[in-house]
C-alpha cells in the first residue's frame, strides 16, 4: 500500500456536515483532523513544464478560497438563527428537504448548495455583511482582497432585473 493511502477513507456521513478528515501529506502518515476541510485550490505557473523527472520538486502552492469559507460560516450563523430574511414558502422547502422519513435522503452537499443560494437571495442584510472588525482583518490579508465583492453584495443582490416590481 502507499503511503499516502488509508484503509478506511470515508469517516463522516453523506447525511451530516464533515466532523473530521483525513490530512495527507507525502512523508507524513495520514492523519485525521477535527473540523471541514478548507476549500483549497492548488495553482502551478503555466511556464512550468510536468516531466517524470522533475516530480520530485514541488512546484505551486495551495489556495483558500476565502469566499467560500466565509459564505459557508454565515450560511451556518444565518441557518443556526432560523433563516432570518426567508419566505414562508423558503422555509417549508428547506423543512420538507430535510424532513425525517424521507425515502430519498439528500446529501449535506446537495442541501447546502441550495441553502447557500436561497441564503444569497433571501438572507437578511445584516447576514450578508461583515463587521467593521472582522472585515479589516481580512483586508489584512492580500489574497483576501477576492472577498471584497461579498461585502458590496447587499447594494447589488439580487440583481435589478431579478428584483420584484
Amino acid at each position: 500500500m502507499f503511503d499516502f493511502q488509508v484503509e478506511n477513507p470515508i469517516l463522516n456521513s453523506p447525511f451530516l456536515e464533515p466532523l473530521n478528515y483525513w490530512h495527507i501529506e507525502e512523508g507524513t502518515p495520514p492523519r485525521i483532523v477535527e473540523g471541514r476541510r478548507k476549500p483549497v485550490y492548488f495553482y502551478r505557473p503555466p511556464s512550468y513544464e510536468v516531466s517524470r523527472e522533475g516530480m520530485e520538486e514541488e512546484v505551486g502552492y495551495e489556495i483558500e478560497l476565502l469566499l467560500v469559507s466565509r459564505i459557508r460560516g454565515r450560511l451556518k450563523e444565518w441557518r443556526s438563527a432560523g433563516c432570518p430574511g426567508a419566505s414562508k414558502i423558503t422555509l417549508e422547502l428547506l423543512a420538507y428537504w430535510e424532513r425525517e422519513g424521507r425515502e430519498k435522503r439528500l446529501f449535506f452537499a446537495q442541501i447546502e448548495a441550495a441553502a447557500t443560494v436561497i441564503f444569497l437571495t433571501e438572507a437578511r442584510t445584516d447576514f450578508l455583511q461583515e463587521s467593521q472588525s472582522r472585515s479589516m482583518s481580512f483586508r489584512k490579508n492580500k489574497t483576501a482582497r477576492a472577498c471584497a465583492p461579498f461585502n458590496a453584495w447587499p447594494a447589488r443582490w439580487p440583481p435589478a432585473a431579478a428584483r420584484p416590481r
